[in-house]
C-alpha cells in the first residue's frame, strides 16, 4: 500500500475542518434520504374473528373450524382467542379456489 501525501495551500486548518464536516453533512443527509425515500411502512396488521372470517369466506363456523384443524386456514391464538389475519383470509380464498 502507498503512503499518499496530500498538501494544502492556503487554507488555515479551522477552514479545513469546516470544509470536512460540511462534505460529510451533506453526504449523510444524501444517504439518509435515500433510505427514508426508500423505506415502506408496513400497514398495520389487522385481527379478525371467526364471524368475520366465516363471512369473508361465506362458510359457516363449523366449516370454518374445520379448515382450522387442516390446516387450510391460518389462525392465531391470543391468550384464549381465535383470530385469523384478514390478509391470510383473503390469501386463502384464492388456494381453496385451488383445490
Amino acid at each position: 500500500m502507498k503512503k499518499q501525501i496530500t498538501q494544502v495551500h492556503n487554507i488555515t486548518s479551522e477552514d479545513l475542518k469546516k470544509e470536512i464536516v460540511t462534505d460529510v453533512v451533506t453526504e449523510m443527509r444524501k444517504e439518509f434520504q435515500l433510505l427514508t425515500d426508500n423505506f415502506k411502512q408496513n400497514p398495520p396488521t389487522e385481527f379478525i374473528d371467526s364471524k368475520e372470517a366465516c363471512k369473508i369466506l361465506g362458510i359457516t363456523l363449523p366449516t370454518l373450524f374445520d379448515w382450522r384443524k387442516r390446516n387450510i386456514v391460518p389462525f392465531y391464538q391470543i391468550a384464549n382467542k381465535i383470530r385469523f389475519k384478514r390478509a391470510d383470509i383473503e390469501n386463502s380464498i384464492t388456494r381453496i379456489n385451488q383445490f
